[in-house]
């Protein structure tokens, strides 16, 4: 190639502009061989290139923005959505329940009238725990989710979340084993309880009467592992991830159980807060596994 406007050889040379910044260098084997004019046509194309490079970045981020903005609005639908069922249903139990309650408290049996209130009494739950949820995931959103660490067994800890959980699912078996010694990790004990509860309960709605959970906790590898496992339907690989992101909920064996889709992605919060991780192994047909791991001190 020619020079501008000249006979003496000169180069141009490149970097792209997918590098972090972008450069291009104009270069002549003899020193001072540029003209004026040279040098302002030069200049000038730079500016425009640069102008140009500049647009590009710009219409990228602003279509990025525009982007994350429907995906958030599209999210914002779907939460609005959900949360409106997942209300709706546990409260019109409950008002149909108190209604017939107060219009047949004196003809209904003893019977009647206790199952009525042990069904208001499993709603309000539902209704309780998708209120926290939703509060949590606002405040783990905004970075005021506290915490209060100190030591922690996690061995009793196992004990005490798998012992609730039994009681609360009579037709359901929850096993746990603490491997010995286990030592203590560094904290939040009431945080991690519920990160526990999650679990079993996640596991729970899709572990069938009669079956049972698994719950194992050990030291291994300078971190405590803690496994819950079920017998249940398992967890499609292509929708693993999904069960960790906010409203993420598996269709599951063609089941798709009820709950708001937050569990798991407070409880991997959880876990990542103490320094730990929470993964997931599931296939098709074969239950799922899920592992928190807590560094040890």
């Amino acid at each position: 190639m020619r020079g501008l406007g000249s006979s003496r050889g000169w180069s141009l040379h490149s970097h792209s502009a997918a590098s972090l910044w972008g450069s291009s260098r104009v270069s002549r084997e003899e020193a001072d061989a540029f003209s004026e004019d040279e040098v302002e046509l030069t200049t000038l194309l730079a500016r425009q290139v640069a102008a140009a490079v500049q647009n590009i970045r710009t219409y990228t981020a602003e279509r990025n923005a525009a982007d994350e903005l429907r995906r958030l609005s599209a999210l914002r639908a779907d939460f609005v959505s959900l949360v409106s069922h997942e209300l709706g249903t546990p409260m019109a139990s409950v008002i149909g329940c108190a209604a017939t309650l107060r219009a047949n408290w004196r003809e209904l049996s003893a019977e009647r009238r206790e199952s009525f209130l042990a069904l208001i009494e499993q709603e309000t739950g539902r209704l309780s725990i998708l209120i926290r949820d939703v509060l949590d995931t606002s405040r783990i959103e905004a970075g005021t989710f506290s915490y209060a660490f100190g030591d922690v067994d996690v061995g009793d800890l196992v004990r005490e979340a798998a012992s609730m959980v039994s009681l609360g699912t009579d037709e359901i078996t929850v096993t746990a084993n603490a491997v010995e010694p286990l030592p203590a990790v560094r904290g939040d004990r009431d945080r991690l309880r519920q990160l526990l509860l999650n679990l079993l309960s996640n596991a729970a709605k899709y572990t069938v009467s009669g079956d049972e959970i698994e719950v194992r906790a050990a030291a291994e590898d300078g971190v405590v592992s803690v496994t819950v496992a079920d017998h249940g339907p398992g967890i499609p690989q292509d929708q693993q991830r999904l069960v960790f992101e906010k409203f993420g909920r598996a269709n599951s064996g063609g089941r798709s159980k009820p709950g708001a889709g937050l569990g798991l992605f407070i409880a991997r919060s959880i876990a990542e807060a103490h320094g730990g991780t929470l993964d997931l192994r599931s296939d098709s047909g074969s239950g799922a596994t899920l592992t928190i791991r807590l560094p040890i001190g």
